[in-house]
């Protein structure tokens, strides 16, 4: 069986996605893109290049441009992306008073699936709503993330789920529920079912030379 995380984000008291707003503030999409598709490695349960810091904060180093980094605490199979992430020319910064965060997580899942935190796979369905031109990004990365191929599922579901399951699904000449299997978790399609669902999107499937 295949090892699913449900990834969060932590929220503030007074309603902000820490590191949702701080995504957001990057003037580069395609790192926008590079960062998100490293978080959705995390769902599918594979850490890579982390290490642990104290107070059961973890730091995810993603080598993308100046090198970034997000903060996180693992609370069973619920990953809670914490603070702001911050490059590597600003880690230390980034740390500072994350203890409050850290006692937040400590309360359990059930409270940060709660008041405190958000849920990552709904925010980036709202993000590729509100940013169409962040979809084509957001695929390409998924497909160049070249260590997990279950990136690229994660990403064609938040595609999908943007213009509609049913309606994709009826594009693509796919049942509604084969779609919704296929792109599970645990979903296991063929490449002619990708390259469907792919086009169905407005995207498409593009090879280059390494």
């Amino acid at each position: 069986m295949r090892t699913v995380i449900e990834i969060r984000h932590y929220v503030t008291r007074s309603g902000k996605d820490v590191f949702d707003d701080w995504l957001s503030q990057l003037a580069d999409t395609r790192a926008q893109a590079k960062i998100a598709s490293r978080i959705n490695r995390l769902a599918a349960g594979n850490f890579g290049d982390c290490r642990p810091l104290r107070q059961g904060v973890s730091e995810l180093r993603i080598d993308w441009g100046p090198g970034y980094r997000v903060y996180y605490a693992v609370l069973g199979r619920v990953c809670v992306l914490l603070l702001c992430g911050g490059d590597k020319r600003n880690s230390r910064r980034t740390l500072t008073g994350h203890s409050n965060t850290s006692r937040t997580t400590k309360k359990g899942p059930d409270t940060m699936k709660r008041k405190a935190s958000s849920s990552h796979d709904e925010t980036m369905v709202r993000r590729l709503r509100k940013d169409p031109g962040f979809a084509a990004e957001y695929l390409k990365a998924a497909l160049e993330d070249g260590d997990e191929p279950r990136v690229l599922l994660i990403a064609l579901r938040h595609l999908a789920q943007v213009q509609g399951i049913a309606r994709v699904a009826k594009a693509a000449g796919i049942e509604r529920e084969s779609l919704y299997r296929a792109l599970s978790a645990h979903g296991n399609p063929r490449l002619s079912t990708l390259v469907a669902v792919t086009r169905a999107i407005g995207l498409k499937l593009t090879v280059k030379a390494a």
